[in-house]
């Protein structure tokens, strides 16, 4: 059931459909309150429904990133207790770094996204996104981003090309 529902929950976010969307975001929640997965696109989702509004939502965005900060800390716990002692198990557990290095782009460009102490101050954007970076190295739009870090809150200049270099590679 839930995997049924993550599946239409794919096409319902290719067609912004936020109110399907949120539908199956709270079904997946009543089944199973412990998906990292689910916390984490309720997250991503809320970020990109109240950033497109004209008004100020602050507290939503906000609201957002703690929710994909909590499926990062769901994730950590899980790995935690995590046995690993087969093939099968270690492939089980990269598969949840794969997405982890999502949630922390997602918080990268919440923090970007709301300009002051969360673009400027270092722990924010930048260490989510370096962090996204070294558990996905080959996804460019973490590079667009510190290249837009290192260029406009740094001023280096020569990082800043070293970036977009680095994204323009990996996705020309």
């Amino acid at each position: 059931k839930v995997e049924t529902l993550k599946g239409l929950l794919y096409i319902y976010i290719e067609e912004f459909e936020y109110e399907k969307i949120h539908n199956s975001l709270i079904q997946i929640s009543e089944i199973d309150t412990d998906d990292h997965w689910s916390i984490a696109v309720q997250g991503w989702i809320t970020f990109l429904k109240y950033s497109q509004l004209d008004n100020e939502n602050e507290e939503k965005i906000n609201e957002a990133e703690e929710k994909i900060k909590k499926a990062i800390n769901k994730v950590k716990e899980e790995q935690k207790f995590q046995q690993i002692d087969q093939d099968q198990e270690q492939e089980k557990l990269m598969k949840k770094e794969n997405k982890l290095w999502m949630y922390y782009y997602w918080v990268g460009r919440i923090n970007w996204y709301q300009d002051g102490e969360k673009r400027t101050e270092k722990e924010n954007s930048c260490t989510s996104v370096l962090q996204s970076a070294k558990l996905n190295p080959g996804f460019a739009d973490n590079f667009a981003y510190l290249g837009k870090y290192y260029q406009y809150v740094v001023g280096d200049e020569s990082k800043a090309i070293r970036c977009y270099s680095k994204a323009v590679s990996l996705n020309p």
